[in-house]
């Protein structure tokens, strides 16, 4: 990803990251049957939101890398993002470290959404890139 388009996509980016921390906060929330959300939760929520889009900047290359420096890349992204979901559980009071199964635990389910969402987008652009091929393909023919 070119860090031009990185800084357009910065607004959509938010506002999608925001909605799924909104939604994970609706179902974290009923799940443990805490009513109010305070609003400096969702001021919480809103800077978690930026933070985590500001991880992708560790995805920004000027050239193409190699499936070694993106795994790498990739593993940075995720730790980063454990660290600010961490942090955010933990300012609005959802983890308590002297538990640490709880700690543990949450950072499981934070990797297998990163890893269903990685596996979405490789999906994605396998088809976007298989479309274009046959196009390519057609274009080459005729």
């Amino acid at each position: 990803m070119d860090f031009k388009d990185f800084i357009k996509g910065i607004w959509s980016g938010i506002a999608f990251n925001f909605t799924l921390t909104s939604i994970a906060m609706v179902v974290y929330t009923r799940f443990f049957g805490i009513n109010i959300v305070p609003v400096n939760g969702v001021i919480a929520l809103f800077i978690m939101s930026l933070l985590l889009y500001l991880a992708g900047i560790v995805l920004c290359a000027n050239r193409g890398l190699k499936r070694g420096e993106l795994f790498v890349r990739h593993a940075i992204r995720l730790l980063l993002i454990i660290g600010i979901v961490l942090s955010t559980a933990t300012y609005m009071g959802w983890l308590n470290w002297a538990n640490p199964a709880t700690v543990i635990l949450f950072a499981i389910f934070i990797v297998v959404i990163y890893s269903v969402a990685m596996a979405v987008e490789f999906y994605e652009t396998k088809k976007l890139t298989d479309k274009m091929t046959e196009k390519i393909n057609e274009r080459n023919r005729g």
